[in-house]
């Protein structure tokens, strides 16, 4: 039995079954049809933003998530959203800009303030960087232990060595594993020479500081719109 186009719940309903089955064109269409009747329905825009995406149709799945954000700036998923295409976008000065709105916003957010601690980073804005860190370990102490390596790796990029070695070294308070003491040692080695064991090189630090980055988010992250 056919749906009626004007069934909007109906309609919804079938959009996310197609997704979860992948069949997204199929999928986009349902949410136009939800769109047909309710131009405003922000939730259908935005899950047809990530369908349009997903299907190779970034700018108009960018300009569909501007448009949601616009009318409503407290859209938080919708404004994550758009700020994680634009970052995937390249567009790292149009997410900063956004970020540091959400930012004024939602000052506890520890999301937002990670995304304005990278972004900033991104962009050369070590102060910035450095005061987003500072607050991540205010707002998620559980978890203070990658604000302190995200501190450090802002000394290393702007080489004020011996900065990060007194970051690491207090580091090592909270944790003497792994990242930390890599950290440690890469930093020594930059001051004080190589000694005779072959160091850590910056390139395996960035992988290894980026699947970090990726764990934080991961265990911060709200579930997808769809």
């Amino acid at each position: 039995m056919a749906l009626a186009p004007d069934d909007v719940a109906a309609q919804h309903d079938l959009g996310l079954a197609l997704v979860g089955d992948g069949r997204l064109m199929e999928a986009a269409h349902a949410f136009r049809q939800v769109l047909a009747v309710q131009p405003d329905n922000a939730t259908a825009l935005v899950n047809l933003a990530h369908i349009s995406y997903a299907l190779g149709e970034k700018e108009d799945a960018r300009a569909m998530l501007t448009e949601v954000v616009d009318r409503d700036p407290a859209n938080t998923p919708a404004r994550r959203s758009l700020i994680e295409m634009l970052r995937a976008l390249g567009d790292v000065e149009a997410a900063l800009t956004l970020v540091r709105e959400a930012s004024r916003q939602l000052p506890k957010d520890v999301l937002t303030v990670v995304d304005l601690a990278e972004l900033q980073l991104a962009v050369g804005g070590f102060d910035g960087a450095v005061a987003a860190y500072q607050r991540l370990r205010e707002i998620d102490e559980s978890h203070e232990i990658y604000a302190w390596h995200g501190m450090i790796e802002v000394e290393i990029r702007r080489e004020r060595w011996r900065r990060a070695l007194d970051l690491a070294i207090e580091t090592t308070r909270l944790d003497r594993h792994t990242l930390t003491t890599e950290l440690l040692a890469y930093v020594a080695a930059r001051l004080f020479g190589e000694g005779d064991r072959p160091g850590y090189t910056w390139e395996d630090l960035q992988a290894h500081l980026a699947a970090e980055r990726a764990e934080h988010r991961r265990m911060h992250s709200e579930a997808l719109a769809w």
